[in-house]
């Protein structure tokens, strides 16, 4: 039977839907590329969606347990595969084995160094030059041209973020830019004993591969790696000159790097051993039409920032949290040094000196414990620290003041609670300021912040609600 919606109806109906397929030449050339090798994306199709960009949307509907992807080892390029094709690497490995044993490079360099080098031979052929072009060049296509990862953020943006944050972006720029000059001192080495020009032989690339790497280039590189790859043991690399470490299981897989992440997506990625392929299986249902979601785990918005470059508002996010300091809380009591350095190590003991926060559901267990020893101690009902430590840990108070105690915790976890949100709401005007006066290329960093701000301060919100209704410390007795 004939559908009874008219035209009209459809068109309303196209209307409505929060995407548009991708036309990208380029990724139908990459598809077209793996399907060669018996890659299968089977109900999955490239669109522009609104909001999260660039992503996967399912053409029927999947249901749990499908593959939805699977993607053969050849095109898989992990660390192995990037020492075996680049001769950066390769060069720069031969130091270690002919020059001097203590040189030696990571799996992040390798995957790097490789990356640049595809480019720079693909932005050469494209400028008419005979360079040969590697294979890869369908993917290296396909690769953002930019990010907005952390690495790549002005600096006069990055003081908006949280302090904690900002410690780790700051760290995570100077490995970075400590890699740059590293790799470079290496490839000059590299040069001047003649490995790099025996590698590269006569097909032109040693004129490409001579020339310094940019901290743009690398940034780039490093970006691709860090966001966009997957974890695998299948092919672990056993090069000489290669430095263990985590990256040397690290993987970028083209067309499945197209996914975005959602806190609800629930699914099974891992490289069939059988197969020799890397499969990703939905464990969600998911409609027609809806974009196709993977899981980068069980990470808060926070989190996502620093080492994606993005937040996700798709659901509330049970794992965001805004972070409580120890200071925070010794500020409010008046302890001699030596008692303060005792509760110290006693958390410390049990494991109790870290997750001070507040999170959507109340104060971590963590944070509550902690203030609840620090009334205890400031109330003159301790003899023995450690029992009862060991007694708060059994939700047990003792006996002699536990309702004054719990009351005045109540009191001091409501003011640095109403401390913490004056603060939060400090940085959302700062960020609404920076808004209007930043570059445009600043603005969607900014409102990511800004995000991340609002983020903190709702779950302030509902933790001040729940103090002020005197539902926390209900376990104790």
């Amino acid at each position: 039977m004939r559908s009874a919606r008219g035209r009209t109806s459809r068109q309303r109906k196209r209307k409505d839907r929060d995407f548009f397929k991708e036309v990208d030449k380029n990724l139908i050339d990459l598809q077209r590329w793996m399907k060669t090798v018996s890659f299968k994306a089977d109900g999955l199709a490239v669109a522009e969606f609104k909001g999260t960009g660039r992503g996967l949307i399912a053409k029927k509907n999947l249901y749990p347990g499908d593959v939805i992807l699977s993607t053969p080892c050849e095109v898989l390029i992990g660390v192995a595969k990037a020492c075996r094709e680049s001769h950066w690497v390769k060069s720069v490995l031969g130091l270690h084995s002919s020059i001097d044993k203590n040189i030696q490079i990571t799996g992040i360099h390798a995957l790097c160094l490789f990356l640049i080098e595809e480019r720079r031979k693909l932005n050469s052929a494209e400028k008419g030059s005979n360079v040969p072009i590697g294979k890869w060049d369908k993917y290296v296509k396909v690769l953002p041209d930019h990010f907005t990862h952390p690495v790549c953020w002005n600096s006069d943006v990055l003081c908006l973020l949280p302090s904690d944050l900002l410690r780790k972006v700051v760290s995570t720029r100077s490995q970075v830019e400590g890699q740059v000059k590293l790799i470079n001192k290496l490839i000059c080495v590299a040069a001047k004993h003649k490995l790099l020009q025996k590698l590269c032989g006569r097909d032109g690339t040693f004129g490409l591969l001579q020339e310094e790497i940019s901290a743009e280039e690398y940034k780039w590189a490093w970006c691709c790696v860090n966001t966009r790859c997957v974890y695998s043991d299948h092919d672990p690399p056993t090069l000489k000159g290669l430095q263990p470490s985590e990256a040397d299981n690290y993987f970028l897989v083209p067309f499945l790097d197209l996914l975005n992440h959602s806190v609800g997506a629930r699914v099974e990625a891992k490289y069939n051993k059988l197969s020799k392929k890397f499969e990703i299986k939905t464990l969600n249902s998911v409609k027609k039409y809806s974009q196709v979601f993977i899981h980068y785990g069980a990470h808060s918005n926070g989190f996502l920032l620093t080492e994606y470059g993005f937040i996700d508002e798709s659901q509330t996010n049970y794992d965001d949290n805004v972070p409580c300091q120890w200071r925070d809380l010794l500020e409010n009591h008046n302890f001699e040094e030596n008692v303060a350095d005792m509760m110290t190590s006693l958390l410390e003991k049990y494991s109790i000196n870290g997750g001070l926060c507040f999170t959507y559901v109340a104060p971590s267990w963590s944070l509550s414990i902690t203030l609840l020893l620090l009334q205890l101690f400031a109330s003159d009902c301790v003899d023995n620290p450690e029992a009862t430590f060991l007694s708060l840990l059994a939700y047990k108070l003792p006996s002699k003041h536990c309702q004054e105690v719990l009351e005045s915790a109540r009191r001091i976890l409501l003011r640095i609670c109403t401390k913490k949100r004056e603060f939060v709401t400090g940085f959302i005007t700062r960020c609404n300021r920076q808004l209007v006066i930043c570059k445009p290329n600043d603005k969607l960093i900014v409102e990511m912040i800004s995000k991340l701000w609002n983020i903190y301060n709702n779950i302030i919100k509902i933790n001040c609600e729940l103090i002020n209704s005197n539902q926390c410390f209900c376990d104790f007795s």
